[in-house]
Order: C-alpha cells, then structure tokens, then sequence
C-alpha cells in the first residue's frame, strides 16, 4: 500500500521532531530509521496537483477550518482517497472518507 501527502505534512512532522521524541521516547536515530522506512510507502502530491484543486477544497472548508483545504485539496487531486487525521473538523466535509487513529 502507497500513501500520498502533500509537502507540508512532511515540514510539519520534521518541525514536531522534539515533541514526537519526547512522547514516544526514542532516539532521534531511531525516529530518523523510522522516518526512512515510512517515507518507502508515501508519496508526495506535486505542488501544482494541490493547487489545482485549493479552490475547490476552500469551498468546502470555508466553515470548517480553512487551514486544512491544502489537505483536502491533496485528496482531491487523488482518485478514490481517504484521509487519515486526528482532526475533528476533517469529519465535517462530505468529499473524501476520514479515518481517525481508532478506525
């Protein structure tokens, strides 16, 4: 199985690196290692794929959390995606399935 993501989830996860050491305990060699390998099965929507699809997914996301439209301007661009997020308000929209870290 291959996972898409946009760039900017890949920036925030690196910018979370401390946060996720901390919470989870483990080295940063070993988060870098498992890093490496998660990255074998993601691959990254190109820039201009997403900004094909924003004005669309700030259509949906407008009372919802227009902070989140690149993300759904992401599954957009990608035929038959899910999302998988912890965000409550990604459940909101109606144009691709969200699962949470329990489903």
């Amino acid at each position: 199985m291959v996972l898409d993501t946009l760039q900017y989830a890949i920036k925030e996860l690196h910018k979370h690196i401390k946060r996720i050491q901390k919470q989870s305990g483990l080295t940063p060699d070993k988060i870098e290692q498992l890093l490496t390998l998660l990255m074998e099965n993601i691959e990254i929507v190109p820039e201009e794929r997403i900004k094909e699809h924003m004005p669309e997914a700030m259509k949906i996301m407008k009372d919802i959390d227009l902070n989140d439209s690149p993300i759904i301007a992401c599954a957009l661009a990608i035929d038959d995606s899910e999302i998988w997020s912890r965000d409550k308000g990604m459940k909101r929209q109606d144009k691709s399935i969200v699962y949470r870290r329990n489903d």
